[in-house]
C-alpha cells in the first residue's frame, strides 16, 4: 500500500510542473504610457504575470528583477515603439544604448521576446543584437501594433527563431 501512495506522490508531483494555464511562464511587461492599461491588464492570458512599468526606475532592472522571482520562459513587451527601439517608460531600449544593458539581458534566461511595439522591427539589426543578447527568440511588427479600432494590428509578422508562445491577449 505505501508503494502506491509513493506513486501517487510522484506523480502529483510530475503533473504540478505542467502548464496550468495558457498563459503560465509569462511575464507581460506594460510601459506605464501605453493607451488603456487596465483594459490590457484585463485581457492577458489567464495564469500570466503582469508587471506595469514605473517610470521613475530603470524599466530593464524592473524585467531582470520581475523574470528573477519567477519562472518565465516568454516576456511580452507592451510598449510604444519606433524603428529600432523599444520605448519602455522610463527606459528607451535601441541600438545607441542596448549594450550597456548586456548583463540584464543575459540574466533574463527567457526563450522568447514577443514585442508589441509599433514599427519595431523596421530596423532588424536591432532585433538581431537583441536576440544575440538575450539568446531569446523574437517576435515584433514592422506596422502599427494594438487595437484594430485604432488602425493597429496585433500580429507580429517578423519572427527571429521559432516563436511557440501564444500572444500576451
Amino acid at each position: 500500500m505505501k508503494n502506491q501512495d509513493d506513486r501517487l506522490s510522484r506523480s502529483l508531483k510530475l503533473d504540478d510542473r505542467l502548464p496550468k494555464a495558457p498563459g503560465e511562464g509569462m511575464l507581460v511587461a506594460i510601459a506605464p504610457d501605453v493607451e488603456a492599461i487596465p483594459t490590457l491588464e484585463v485581457g492577458v492570458r489567464a495564469g500570466a504575470k503582469v508587471l506595469v512599468l514605473n517610470p521613475q526606475r530603470d524599466s530593464i532592472a524592473q524585467i531582470t528583477e520581475a523574470i528573477g522571482k519567477s519562472r518565465i520562459s516568454s516576456l511580452h513587451l507592451v510598449s510604444h515603439g519606433v524603428s529600432g527601439s523599444i520605448s519602455l517608460g522610463g527606459t528607451v531600449l535601441s541600438l545607441a544604448n542596448i549594450q550597456q544593458y548586456r548583463q540584464q539581458l543575459l540574466e533574463w534566461g527567457v526563450s522568447e521576446i514577443l514585442i508589441y511595439g509599433c514599427n519595431v522591427a523596421t530596423k532588424p539589426e536591432f532585433l538581431q543584437v537583441f536576440h544575440k543578447l538575450t539568446g531569446a527568440n523574437i517576435a515584433a511588427s514592422t506596422k502599427k501594433v494594438g487595437n484594430p479600432v485604432n488602425g493597429g494590428s496585433w500580429e507580429l509578422e517578423t519572427v527571429i527563431g521559432e516563436v511557440k508562445s501564444l500572444l500576451a491577449f
